[in-house]
């Protein structure tokens, strides 16, 4: 009898022996150790909200059916991201520019200009939002391809789209509210049951349905079944043999991302009549569930699709749980409305840190973005920078004094971000670690200050302690938030790239949901403002003596950072940054280290947060105001374009980001500047400084992975092809002529 072939890697016996079980066929895309924890939890939630509704089956049937129509919206945009990430490995943060930039094409063409909901839609749908995706491919994705650029630059490439699209809305259509009409009628189609007990479903439930599950089996069709799909698969596993087979990898990345781009302005146009069309609000509302494409993996359209219906109903079916009405003998058990509405955000999470592997495409480092040495050069390099580093005190202690009014706020605002904006230096130019909390980190900090110098706790109880100095404050602000900057840096030790990006960002959205946005925080006395600080009987109050206090912390943050790029300690983060096995193969134990950067990040950056709620004399929180999530992503491509490993391109980045909105007298018109460099950033390897700092040396642009692989083999061809034939200028040895000779000695 023959021997048993082994199985191959991944393959489940029980499915060729004809033992499957449905758990294994069709939650394939669920990790095997959860697949039975998450159906036993089902259970337990169905059973949990029939008796929490008092077997009210018209309730629940009422709130299923809201559940799949909020699901809708979820499971669009999961799949829009799912379908650009197969096919581009980019992961589309974009996604929410063009579900909002969409959603107002369509309010403009049916509310001001007439016409048809249908007609908008086929142009919004078909041609407005498919043709952004194609530019995004042909204008900054495809040169990155070909130069072979990196996975952290096509996201900072990505995000930069995202940023210049929230700012093109925002100089348009600023921060007002408007409200589009629904896109199909709310009226009823048909009803479940009869009576007291029946359901109604209206045509808006059925026409998103219909949307969603037509879309997807669509594209499982054309990916599956016809020469476009295996073209698509080929380009996915390896777009250069896929191009030495002659398919158009260029086509299919074009379509791919026009698909992409096609599901997002389907989400925000649903979506928008729902929850309100409002810049930086729309987006937001559709960042909340790339979760739906995490808990996918990323991978699977139909997974997207069960995920964010999934989503949709238990959110909604969840509502039984604020205020249950259970029989007598069970015990009041209420869950928290916040709970239920973020429920998109804690499966963002939650499945980041379950699943141990997700698919991501290329390197998770950040080469290209950060070429800046430090460590061993810091002695040699102290010297000449010394005059420059005198130059600027001098010069910002010279516009501290001579600036006054506007001009003087404008240059106190610099100096706050300038702090906040150097931890991202700090964590990402040192370290190589994506981050995309830092907002939170300074809202934290902000509001840690807030409350202390109110005379209250900042915990979600009502206190009541002494007024705490405004610098006292500040310091213990910044000192609270380093161990939550650590417990975020604990993914960081098997996580990093596009992944722990994610995880920041679940981080970053969480605290604006659980803290910023609950009013449990802010019980006790809210202070109407915040106190500026005094120190020694010194009062900083005045906006001269302000700017000085502020430069003083600047100062001291980027000495701070100075010190984190020298020594032994700048040594060994620029090994982590640079390549974390090979620092792991010369004995450098990573793990403490890591947690270290993640906390002085979180430090300076609640620093910085705490300095600019002083500045403001007032604490904003609000979901689209300046510590907002997005607002992070908007500091990160700022840094990122000035140059992350340079402490200046932190300050440089500061004036772009508030001088732009004081100049233009628009809200937010920096977002464009800094959004359409980022576009470029493969291009400017380095940021901005560190372009400017090789030009000026006489190096030039460094040459891309690719670039330097072609020019060595075009010099071993002309060796090959310049070297002399076979014999030619050869000289026997003394051995052969002594034998030639007839001689053998």
């Amino acid at each position: 009898m023959s021997a048993q072939a082994p199985a191959a890697p991944g393959y489940d016996p029980r499915i060729g022996a004809g033992g499957d079980r449905w758990r294994d066929r069709y939650l394939f895309w669920i990790p095997r150790p959860l697949r039975n924890g998450g159906v036993l939890a089902g259970v337990v939630f169905v059973l949990w909200v029939i008796a929490a509704s008092g077997e009210n089956w018209s309730y629940l049937g009422s709130q299923f059916v809201s559940g799949l129509s909020l699901g809708t919206v979820a499971a669009l945009a999961g799949t829009g991201l799912v379908v650009a990430y197969r096919a581009t490995g980019v992961f589309n943060f974009a996604l929410a520019g063009i579900a909002t930039l969409s959603a107002f094409v369509m309010y403009e063409l049916t509310v001001y200009h007439g016409f048809p909901t249908a007609l908008a839609m086929l142009i919004v749908v078909l041609l407005f939002a498919p043709a952004i995706g194609a530019a995004m491919d042909v204008i900054v994705f495809r040169p990155l391809e070909r130069r072979s650029a990196g996975t952290a630059e096509k996201l900072v490439a990505n995000l930069g789209v995202l940023i210049l699209l929230l700012g093109i809305g925002a100089v348009i259509y600023s921060d007002k509210l408007y409200q589009p009409n629904p896109v199909f009628s709310a009226a009823e189609a048909f009803h479940v049951g009869s009576g007291s007990s029946s359901v109604s479903v209206s045509w808006a439930v059925v026409d998103n349905l219909l949307v969603i599950v037509g879309a997807a089996a669509l594209l499982t069709v054309v990916f599956r079944f016809t020469p476009l799909g295996r073209q698509v698969r080929a380009v996915v596993d390896r777009r250069s043999l896929a191009e030495l087979a002659v398919v158009n990898s260029n086509r299919i990345s074009m379509l791919s991302w026009a698909i992409g781009a096609a599901f997002a302005a389907i989400a925000g146009v649903l979506d928008a009549p729902v929850v309100g069309l409002q810049n930086g609000i729309l987006a937001l509302q559709v960042l909340q569930v790339i979760g739906v494409a995490v808990i996918a993996k990323l991978r699977g359209i139909w997974a997207a699709v069960a995920a964010g219906l999934g989503l949709g109903v238990v959110q909604s079916l969840g509502s039984a749980l604020v205020t249950p009405k259970y029989p007598s003998w069970l015990p009041l058990f209420s869950v928290n409305q916040r709970y239920i509405v973020q429920l998109p955000v804690l499966s963002l999470l939650a499945f980041l840190l379950i699943y141990r592997t997700l698919d991501e495409a290329g390197s998770g480092g950040t080469a290209g973005l950060v070429t800046a040495s430090f460590g061993r050069r810091q002695k040699r390099s102290s010297a000449s920078s010394a005059p420059i580093v005198v130059l600027g005190a001098v010069a910002a202690l010279v516009l501290a004094r001579v600036l006054t009014g506007t001009n003087l706020a404008t240059a106190q605002q610099v100096a706050a971000y300038a702090i906040a904006f150097l931890s991202i230096v700090a964590i990402t130019g040192y370290s190589g670690h994506i981050t995309l909390a830092t907002s939170a980190f300074a809202g934290l900090g902000g509001y840690i200050t807030e409350r202390l110098t109110s005379g209250n706790l900042p915990l979600p109880v009502a206190t009541s302690i002494p007024h705490v100095p405004a610098i006292l404050a500040t310091l213990i602000g910044g000192l609270l938030v380093i161990p939550l900057g650590v417990l975020v840096g604990y993914p960081a030790l098997r996580r990093k790239g596009l992944i722990l990006g994610l995880i920041t960002l679940g981080f970053a959205l969480i605290v604006n949901a659980y803290v910023f946005q609950s009013q449990g925080w802010f019980k006790g006395r809210v202070a109407s403002s915040i106190n500026r600080p005094h120190l020694f009987g010194l009062s900083l109050v005045g906006d001269h003596a302000f700017m000085y206090y502020e430069l003083v912390v600047l100062g001291l943050m980027m000495l701070l950072v100075r010190n984190l790029s020298s020594g032994v300690l700048g040594r060994v983060l620029g090994a982590m940054r640079d390549s974390e096995k090979g620092a792991v193969s010369v004995g450098i134990s990573l793990r403490r280290y890591k947690l270290f950067i993640f906390g002085a990040s979180a430090f300076i950056a609640a620093i910085g947060g705490s300095v600019l709620a002083q500045q403001q004399q007032t604490l904003n929180l609000q979901p689209n105001g300046p510590l907002s999530p997005l607002s992070g992503l908007y500091w990160f491509g700022a840094v990122v374009v000035f140059g992350l490993s340079y402490r200046s391109g932190a300050v440089l980045a500061a004036v772009l980001f508030v001088a732009v909105d004081v100049l233009t007298g628009k809200d937010q018109s920096s977002l464009i500047f800094i959004g359409v460099i980022a576009l470029f950033i493969g291009y400017l390897p380095g940021g901005i400084i560190g372009t400017l700092s090789r030009l000026m040396r006489g190096d030039g642009m460094e040459a891309s992975p690719m670039q330097r692989s072609l020019a060595a083999f075009a010099i071993r061809q002309h060796e090959v092809v310049t070297a002399p034939p076979p014999g030619t200028g050869l000289r026997p040895s003394k051995f052969a002529d002594r034998l030639l000779a007839g001689s053998r000695r």
